[in-house]
Protein backbone atom coordinates (compact mmCIF):
# COMPACT_ATOMS: atom_id res chain seq x y z
CA UNK A 1 0.00 0.00 0.00
CA UNK A 2 1.07 3.75 -0.62
CA UNK A 3 0.66 6.19 2.21
CA UNK A 4 1.30 9.89 2.53
CA UNK A 5 1.31 11.16 5.99
CA UNK A 6 1.06 15.05 6.59
CA UNK A 7 2.10 16.31 9.90
CA UNK A 8 4.40 19.56 10.57
CA UNK A 9 5.66 17.28 13.51
CA UNK A 10 8.69 14.85 12.26
CA UNK A 11 7.96 13.02 15.63
CA UNK A 12 4.17 12.12 14.68
CA UNK A 13 5.41 10.98 11.22
CA UNK A 14 8.01 8.48 13.31
CA UNK A 15 5.42 7.43 15.60
CA UNK A 16 2.40 7.37 12.40
CA UNK A 17 5.34 5.52 9.84
CA UNK A 18 5.83 2.83 13.42
CA UNK A 19 1.71 2.36 13.25
CA UNK A 20 1.77 1.43 9.71
CA UNK A 21 4.70 -0.92 9.51
CA UNK A 22 5.25 -3.13 6.66
CA UNK A 23 7.79 -3.68 4.61
CA UNK A 24 5.66 -3.75 1.07
CA UNK A 25 4.36 -0.60 2.56
CA UNK A 26 5.79 2.70 0.65
CA UNK A 27 5.43 6.03 2.45
CA UNK A 28 5.37 9.40 1.40
CA UNK A 29 6.15 12.45 3.98
CA UNK A 30 5.38 16.31 4.25
CA UNK A 31 4.63 18.64 6.91
CA UNK A 32 1.93 21.05 5.07
CA UNK A 33 -1.62 20.86 3.13
CA UNK A 34 -0.05 22.73 0.22
CA UNK A 35 2.98 20.05 -0.33
CA UNK A 36 0.37 17.24 0.26
CA UNK A 37 -1.31 18.31 -2.43
CA UNK A 38 1.47 18.50 -4.93
CA UNK A 39 2.47 14.99 -3.64
CA UNK A 40 -0.77 13.67 -3.97
CA UNK A 41 -0.81 14.69 -7.57
CA UNK A 42 2.19 12.35 -8.07
CA UNK A 43 1.81 9.80 -6.11
CA UNK A 44 -1.71 8.48 -5.73
CA UNK A 45 -1.11 6.95 -2.61
CA UNK A 46 -4.52 4.64 -1.42
CA UNK A 47 -4.41 6.59 2.23
CA UNK A 48 -3.43 9.72 3.38
CA UNK A 49 -2.93 10.37 7.27
CA UNK A 50 -3.83 14.46 7.22
CA UNK A 51 -3.35 16.27 10.32
CA UNK A 52 -5.35 19.76 10.64
CA UNK A 53 -3.14 22.42 12.29
CA UNK A 54 -0.29 22.97 10.10
CA UNK A 55 1.48 26.21 8.24
CA UNK A 56 0.47 27.20 4.62
CA UNK A 57 -2.40 25.29 3.96
CA UNK A 58 -4.38 23.28 6.74
CA UNK A 59 -5.20 20.05 6.34
CA UNK A 60 -8.96 20.67 6.15
CA UNK A 61 -8.43 22.76 3.38
CA UNK A 62 -6.23 20.48 2.09
CA UNK A 63 -8.34 17.55 2.42
CA UNK A 64 -11.17 19.72 0.15
CA UNK A 65 -8.69 20.20 -2.87
CA UNK A 66 -7.70 16.54 -2.99
CA UNK A 67 -11.21 15.36 -3.10
CA UNK A 68 -12.05 17.57 -5.39
CA UNK A 69 -9.68 16.82 -7.91
CA UNK A 70 -9.68 13.02 -6.70
CA UNK A 71 -13.24 12.31 -5.36
CA UNK A 72 -12.03 8.63 -4.59
CA UNK A 73 -9.27 9.81 -2.77
CA UNK A 74 -9.36 8.24 1.23
CA UNK A 75 -8.10 10.51 4.10
CA UNK A 76 -8.13 10.04 7.39
CA UNK A 77 -7.84 13.49 9.16
CA UNK A 78 -5.55 13.59 12.92
CA UNK A 79 -5.69 15.80 15.27
CA UNK A 80 -4.74 16.07 18.88
CA UNK A 81 -8.22 18.06 19.04
CA UNK A 82 -11.29 16.28 20.32
CA UNK A 83 -13.52 19.27 18.93
CA UNK A 84 -16.71 18.23 17.25
CA UNK A 85 -16.62 21.14 14.86
CA UNK A 86 -13.30 19.95 13.35
CA UNK A 87 -14.98 16.61 13.13
CA UNK A 88 -17.88 18.01 11.23
CA UNK A 89 -15.77 19.98 8.88
CA UNK A 90 -13.51 16.79 8.51
CA UNK A 91 -16.50 14.93 7.34
CA UNK A 92 -17.45 17.78 4.73
CA UNK A 93 -14.32 17.79 3.68
CA UNK A 94 -14.69 14.38 2.86
CA UNK A 95 -12.17 12.38 4.83
CA UNK A 96 -13.14 9.05 5.73
CA UNK A 97 -11.78 9.02 9.10
CA UNK A 98 -11.23 11.18 11.97
CA UNK A 99 -8.54 9.63 14.55
CA UNK A 100 -7.52 11.61 17.84
CA UNK A 101 -3.50 11.44 18.17
CA UNK A 102 -4.06 9.58 21.47
CA UNK A 103 -5.95 6.76 19.58
CA UNK A 104 -3.10 6.35 16.07
CA UNK A 105 -2.84 2.88 17.10
CA UNK A 106 -6.99 2.50 15.56
CA UNK A 107 -5.19 3.70 11.87
CA UNK A 108 -4.43 0.06 10.41
CA UNK A 109 -8.19 -1.15 11.79
CA UNK A 110 -9.79 1.98 9.38
CA UNK A 111 -7.55 1.49 6.86
CA UNK A 112 -8.26 -2.42 6.63
CA UNK A 113 -11.93 -2.19 7.04
CA UNK A 114 -12.08 0.15 4.01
Amino acid sequence: MVFLIVDDNSDARKIIREILGGKNNKIFECSDGQQAIELYKTYKPDWVLMNIKMQNIDGITATKKIIKEFPNAKVIIMTSYNNTYLKINAEKAGAKAFVLKDSLITLNSIIQRD
